[in-house]
């Protein structure tokens, strides 16, 4: 088992909108083929996985080890979203004014207002993941293999275009590490750093070829405790996620989702599909709960988990049905 704290039950939110006596009847979209999904991710949890609902495909894949930060510009301001890899428990803090030019003790280090990107996704517009050129922060860069720390490191951002934002790494002790160029261009305006190995590497596939990320990540438990889960994030910006409750997989795939109110969480489907049985070692699944995945170009797929073992019992193997309405 790879978690650090054992892991309550959550609920899930929705709102649901009645329907008015003698309204007109609205006509269902035909139901597509059921289809069979077997994903894995790696016993160790140790694969990223881009998936297509459309072309029922691995999109992409790469190991958590393979990037550390994404970097959005946002025009506008200027300023330079930073969002961190959450599938290492990576937290993030402002730099003290002058402090860090004579270096930081350890004591010093953890006294600074560190936080962990919230599971359900950060708006770029958000300012506490905004920085400026020319600001600094420091990064705890996490959990690698076997749960070994990858250490902390000070990044700064040295220059930020329409071309490319440019960061400075350095140890902390001061002495530079190296610094980085992300390219950016009109049609992808982010890009990824790797602090652990000083270069821009090529992670996200484009949006509109995939709807579902299948990971390991950092779920915040009432909101502040740490807590490393795996499950599905849909982070893309064209998909949002309907959770129905009270309807069977049946009766959900013949109603007219516009009564259903849908989000843009990360998490929407997340992890508590299934649950661990602390005395017997093993996950079980509740196919019970139904998601919607809607995108914005109006596509609609109906999904339920089914199993998270292969045939040779290994976890991390991702097993789901789903049909395009």
């Amino acid at each position: 088992m790879n978690h650090r704290k054992y892991l309550p039950s959550l609920g899930l939110l929705l709102v649901l909108c009645g329907c008015i006596e003698k309204e007109l009847a609205i006509p269902v979209k035909p139901v597509g083929k059921l289809v069979s999904h077997e994903v894995s991710i790696g016993a160790e949890y140790d694969a990223r996985v881009y998936y297509s609902l459309q072309r029922s495909e691995v999109v992409a894949t790469h190991s958590p080890l393979d990037w550390c930060l994404k970097l959005t510009l946002l025009p506008e301001s200027g300023k330079v979203a930073v969002l961190l890899n959450s599938s290492r428990t990576m937290r993030i803090a402002k730099d003290t004014p002058g402090g860090s030019e004579q270096g930081l003790t350890d004591e010093q280090l953890e006294a600074l207002e560190w936080r962990i990107d919230p599971p359900s996704g950060w708006s770029p517009d958000s300012t506490e993941a905004q920085f400026d050129v020319g600001e600094s922060f420091f990064i705890d860069l996490g959990y690698g293999a076997e749960n070994v720390q990858l250490g902390k490191r000070r990044i700064t951002i040295q220059g930020a275009s329409e071309n490319g934002i440019e960061a400075r790494i350095d140890l902390l002790n001061s002495a530079q590490d190296g610094s980085v160029m992300v390219p950016l261009s009109t049609s992808r305006p982010f890009g990824y750093l790797s602090v652990l190995n000083a270069d821009s590497p090529d992670i996200e596939p484009p949006s509109d070829q995939w709807e579902l990320l299948l990971t390991s990540y950092t779920e915040l438990l009432e909101g502040t405790i740490p807590y490393q889960v795996t499950g599905i994030l849909t982070p893309s910006s064209r998909v949002q996620v309907i959770e129905p409750q009270d309807f069977d997989w049946e009766e959900f795939g013949q109603l007219d989702w516009s009564g259903f109110s849908a989000t843009g969480n990360w998490n929407a489907i997340g992890y508590d599909w299934k649950t661990f049985d602390l005395d017997a070692g093993v996950y079980s699944i509740d196919a019970s709960n139904l998601y919607g995945i809607v995108t914005s170009e109006g596509r609609e797929f109906q999904l339920r988990m089914l199993d998270f073992y292969d045939a040779n019992g290994d976890k991390g193997y991702f097993t789901f049905e789903a049909f395009e309405r």
